[in-house]
């Protein structure tokens, strides 16, 4: 019997009047599918011998006397991923995580593409002997991510690469610690903090010229950034400061610092696209400081010793106005990126707990000389920030604990030849990891009397009363206060311990002090009192303190504040 003619063309016509049987058909059929599967088996088989070689070529070769590794959850690249997300999002979360998966390891090693890895130290006194080694170094940091982030010219560039050998680094290492210390410190600060007074007398004076009891602020995280970071800028550049000269440039600074992760993550020549807030307010900062270099304003009398004695010491080693000019405003970033949100997570603390508050008004009482000027009947109160630690130690108590609750500065390293840490061989250039998150929120060295470590309490940095507590207890508490001094770390260590951390203190006492004791504040329509539950941002490079998240939080926009009646009308003056 005839079979039937089963079309096959797409158009409903036989090709060229083409016919085949339903049994060719099928058996056509069968042998395509065989050969697609073929075809796409030889593909997976293609892709995973291409991915096994990279594997094989990219691998990380560990040494058994290296930390225990961590494998990435995605073969070969996880981690590298990981670090770029933390890098965009949340500086520490990485390691935090990493520790809360792993809480009873002292050292990590995590595997990355190329034969590479990086340590994670998470024990507090192996963090500690980690940045008094001599054999790790954090200067090629400093000029990797300095290089990276400014797009510097060639000439530019070099000298900076350069400066291990030349001795720059370690010179201006030294140069800037002097330049904070002792007399240079008190010096810069007095300026910091008459600056401060200066802009609050002013408030007061507008106030009374106007005839009314308060002082309407469109922002308060504004204001206090701006009055906290302008003095400081101002007392460490001078007169002729960029910031004073054009007052839009401190905002420029704030978006490049804030658009900075994307502008290390994109490429040099993409970056006006990928990131061009960040890009031109980077581009204006320059021109200033180059402009502030090139017209000498370095030397000039008001501007502070570190400053002018480190214009001084990049001529020295070489290097133009133009150069200096191009790095310049790292540094300005540097003096006030953490110092003004600490003292925001600071204010805000302390004003929410009215115990708190009542006992920080009472030391901050202890730290004024009230003198009156018999011509003019007007008083100056004077707060002498210099004895701030002897007479106000619950308030100096909650300044350390509000930044160990929330700083998040991942300390770094980078061996200079094979070491030995803790009994684990770390290997030559290698990165080496430090979470300050890590080590403060370690459940058996803070969490003792609230049990979370992460709850806000000023008793673990004042004294205990030991003499009624017996042997055993004596020795239990002497323990645990040794575990926190380890653990206590947030100003990294060795000599790259934070040369700004003295001026920091004294600044935030100085200022918060004055807001705290001397000021009312209306948050919320008139509900005196009613602060704002602000959302912070995660802390993202370099930034080691969160800010708070303006866009998602409007209520710390409107404030009111208004003098309490004692000190209406008073001068207010510091002494250091």
């Amino acid at each position: 019997m005839e079979q039937p003619q089963v079309n096959t063309s797409l158009g409903g016509e036989p090709d060229g009047g083409s016919t085949m049987t339903m049994s060719s058909y099928l058996i056509s059929t069968a042998l395509a599918a065989v050969t697609d599967v073929r075809v796409l088996a030889t593909i997976v088989a293609t892709v995973a011998l291409i991915l096994a070689a990279m594997g094989y070529l990219m691998r990380t070769t560990i040494d058994p006397r290296e930390p225990p590794v961590l494998k990435p959850g995605i073969p070969i690249f996880g981690h590298a991923i990981s670090l770029v997300y933390s890098l965009l999002n949340d500086s520490s979360g990485f390691y935090y995580r990493t520790y809360q998966a792993n809480p009873s390891a002292t050292m990590l090693t995590l595997p990355l593409p190329g034969d590479r890895r990086i340590y994670v130290i998470q024990n507090t006194q192996l963090m500690q002997a980690a940045l008094r080694n001599k054999n790790m170094t954090f200067d090629p940091f400093i000029q990797e991510f300095i290089g990276g982030m400014l797009a510097l010219p060639k000439s530019t560039y070099d000298r900076l690469m350069a400066g291990t050998e030349s001795g720059l680094m370690s010179t201006m290492t030294g140069v800037i610690q002097h330049g904070l210390m002792g007399d240079n410190l008190r010096a810069t600060t007095r300026t910091v903090l008459d600056i401060i007074a200066d802009n609050l007398n002013e408030m007061e004076k507008i106030r009374m010229d106007a005839g009314v009891e308060q002082i309407a602020l469109a922002s308060f995280w504004v204001w206090m950034r701006q009055t906290l970071a302008g003095a400081t800028t101002e007392a460490l550049y001078g007169d002729f400061s960029p910031f004073r000269v054009n007052e839009t440039l401190m905002e420029d600074l704030w978006t490049w610092d804030y658009h900075l992760p994307h502008i290390l993550l994109a490429p040099s020549k993409l970056e006006y696209l990928l990131c061009p807030e960040g890009y031109f307010a980077r581009e204006s900062l320059q021109k200033a400081f180059v402009s502030y270099f090139k017209e000498g304003h370095a030397a000039h009398p008001s501007v502070s010793p570190v400053i002018r004695q480190r214009a001084i010491t990049l001529r020295e080693y070489g290097w133009t106005h133009e150069d200096a000019g191009l790095v310049e405003h790292t540094l300005a970033a540097g003096s006030v990126q953490n110092a003004v949100p600490t003292m925001l997570w600071l204010f805000l603390t302390i004003l929410r707990k009215p115990e708190y508050l009542v006992r920080v008004q009472e030391e901050v009482k202890g730290l004024i000389t009230v003198t009156k000027d018999e011509k003019t009947g007007k008083k100056t109160a004077t707060i002498d920030v210099g004895a701030v630690e002897e007479k106000a130690p619950f308030f100096v108590a909650c300044y350390h604990e509000n930044v160990r609750v929330h700083k998040r500065i991942i300390n770094t390293r980078r061996t200079t030849c094979d070491t030995e840490l803790g009994g684990y061989l770390l290997k030559k250039g290698s990165d080496v990891m430090m979470s300050i998150q890590v080590a403060s929120t370690h459940r058996d060295v803070w969490g003792q009397n609230t049990g979370n470590p992460k709850e806000f309490d000023p008793s673990h940095f004042l004294p205990v009363d030991m003499s009624e507590m017996d042997d055993e207890e004596q020795k239990r508490e002497e323990e645990l206060k040794k575990a926190r001094k380890a653990a206590w770390i947030p100003f990294g260590g060795g000599k790259h311990l934070c040369p700004g951390r003295n001026l920091a203190f004294s600044e935030i006492l100085g200022f918060t002090g004055v807001l705290l004791l001397g000021y009312e504040f209306w948050w919320d329509d008139d509900k005196k009192g009613n602060l704002p539950d602000i959302e912070p941002i995660k802390a993202r490079i370099p930034a080691d303190i969160p800010i708070p998240d303006e866009g998602g939080n409007n209520r710390l926009t409107a404030v009111r504040m208004k003098r309490r009646r004692q000190w209406e009308g008073v001068r207010w003056a510091f002494e250091v």
